[in-house]
């Protein structure tokens, strides 16, 4: 009798395994799932890494124009800005490019990866100072001349880059002031944040060709695939360096866009100018810096949840390669006060169609948009009726 209870006992413990039991047993189907998936990835990447590093890059230089001399655009802007170096944060001093009238009204420029102020904004730098506008154009830190921090954790977005803004607002403006936000690429990243950040800073911001990041995080599987240069630049510092360095910086220079279909025909000087700013100590680290830190110090923070009141203008060109025109639409959710245009060019709008970008910043920022008196009719209205 004792023999078959214990054989029933073990029976029994075949049958219904303990609830430990059962939790090791997932949790290890989830490790060999994980690590399965993980090198897939890893297999994938390896794959793609060697394809970059291995793809011929040249930089066809017959393209250019070889005049070296600056262009009648640099010749007339230059002699109206003036270099300021602002410090943000211990140890983080910008280089920022100033002009305009004393008493106009203030528009701060926030230029993208993998450029630098002055070559994403001279044709928007001119047309506002000639307007009447206060102009500032930071290079963002890690780029051009601006300090070059090398930990990660210095180009998080709450903690260091919308803090820059913010230094450069209290720099800047006069007491009182609410600027203008003007932003591209990875300054529209920071202007996205800085808008639900300081709710209260900013008279209007302008955004061009980047999506919300909740709108982001929402995109679908086609995006992801677009978002392959974010696991890119999750590689050592050194590797991405080698790559980007080969041939004058070639790759990044591509990158930039001065080759594709629709760009203006640039001359020698602007090649020059931009090999400058890429090869400037920490340059290559600092912006690769962005990517790593938007993975491994994501801004978690709560007002990024929020809808943003500040009156937002979004411009977008159509056939940007590496972000859907969807996310666009997707952005206008998050902005109690938004405006989308877009037009059929890529995602370098600022120098590929600077008449069009001037013309819409120019009619968002003169007309006036008081979202809280909309919001004390819509009010009104509702109880009258």
């Amino acid at each position: 009798m004792s023999s078959v209870r214990r054989g029933s006992k073990d029976l029994s413990k075949a049958e219904y395994p303990s609830e430990a039991s059962q939790i090791m047993t997932v949790l290890r189907k989830l490790c060999l799932l994980g690590a399965s998936a993980a090198a897939i990835v890893a297999i994938l990447l390896t794959a793609a890494v060697m394809f970059i590093m291995l793809l011929p890059v040249e930089l066809p230089l017959h393209n250019f124009d070889p005049n070296e001399d600056y262009s009648a655009l640099d010749k007339s802007l230059l002699p109206l800005l003036t270099e300021d170096i602002v410090e943000t944060a211990p140890g983080v001093r910008l280089h920022v490019w100033r002009g305009g009238p004393d008493q106009g009204p203030l528009a701060i420029f926030l230029h993208g990866f993998p450029e630098f102020a002055y070559f994403t904004w001279r044709h928007q730098l001119l047309h506002f100072i000639k307007k009447g506008y206060r102009v500032a154009a930071p290079d963002l830190r890690g780029y051009n001349t601006s300090s070059a921090p090398s930990a990660i954790q210095d180009y998080a977005i709450d903690s260091a880059l919308t803090v820059d803004v913010e230094r450069l607002v209290q720099h800047y403006a006069k007491a009182g002031e609410k600027p203008y936000l003007i932003s591209h690429d990875w300054g529209s990243v920071i202007a996205w944040a800085a808008a639900s950040k300081y709710p209260e800073m900013f008279e209007k911001v302008v955004i061009i060709n980047v999506p919300h990041s909740a709108a982001f995080l929402k995109a679908p599987i086609a995006q992801v695939r677009r978002s392959w240069y974010i696991l890119f630049f999750q590689l050592p510092h050194w590797l991405i360096a080698e790559r980007f360095e080969r041939n004058g910086y070639a790759f990044l220079l591509r990158w930039m866009g001065m080759l594709e279909p629709t760009a203006p025909r640039l001359s020698l000087r602007d090649v020059k100018d931009s090999q400058k700013a890429l090869s400037q100590p920490g340059s290559i680290q600092g912006m690769t810096n962005y990517y790593m830190a938007l993975v491994w110090h994501r801004n978690s923070a709560d007002y990024v949840k929020r809808p943003i009141s500040t009156p937002i203008l979004v411009l977008w060109g159509l056939r940007d390669s590496a972000l859907m025109p969807e996310l666009a639409e997707m952005s206008m959710e998050y902005c109690l006060n938004g405006k989308l245009e877009t037009i059929d060019t890529t995602h370098w709008v600022t120098y590929e169609k600077p008449d069009w970008v001037n013309e819409r910043i120019d009619a968002f920022l003169t007309t006036t948009i008081n979202a809280q008196k909309l919001a004390n009719n819509d009010k009104a209205t509702s109880e009258e009726i």
